[in-house]
């Protein structure tokens, strides 16, 4: 099952229009694709990391774009080996990177042992990770 991530415009909208003004000059193509950008999380590698991922963690990133406005670094943009897509996000301004609260999302799936009557529930917490929760009506849980 998939997983839907929000784009980075959503949770970070101010940045996602500044990278992308300031791209336009560099790689127009590559601005274009910006708003579009699913926003993974932050890297975890640690507490106070300023990458954005905006691909799966562990994506391949060779390409790199330095982003500054008037002499001032505000970026810098890791991208795919074919330069079609930005996959990371270092934000170099110190601005807050601090990730807004959303409720959980949840869907509820089935059991994966039919002849119990439980029910299985993904709770995808929108810009954390993804939670995997079993309840059963029975007083065995679900394995």
């Amino acid at each position: 099952m998939a997983v839907s991530f929000p784009r980075l415009a959503e949770v970070f909208p101010g940045l996602a229009v500044e990278v992308a003004e300031l791209l336009v000059d560099e790689d127009p193509r590559l601005a274009r694709t910006i708003q579009d950008l699913r926003f993974y999380g932050r890297c975890t590698c640690t507490p106070t990391c300023p990458v954005l991922l905006t691909a799966p963690a562990g994506s391949p990133s060779p390409g790199v774009i330095e982003l500054e406005r008037d002499g001032d670094p505000i970026a810098v943009l890791n991208f795919d080996p074919a330069g079609r897509s930005v996959t990371g996000i270092e934000v170099l301004d110190g601005r807050d990177l601090s990730i807004p609260q959303q409720p959980e999302h949840t869907r509820m799936l089935r059991c994966p042992i039919p002849q119990r009557a439980c029910s299985t529930r993904l709770a995808v917490s929108r810009f954390k990770q993804i939670v995997w929760s079993r309840s059963c009506v029975n007083s065995t849980p679900c394995k």
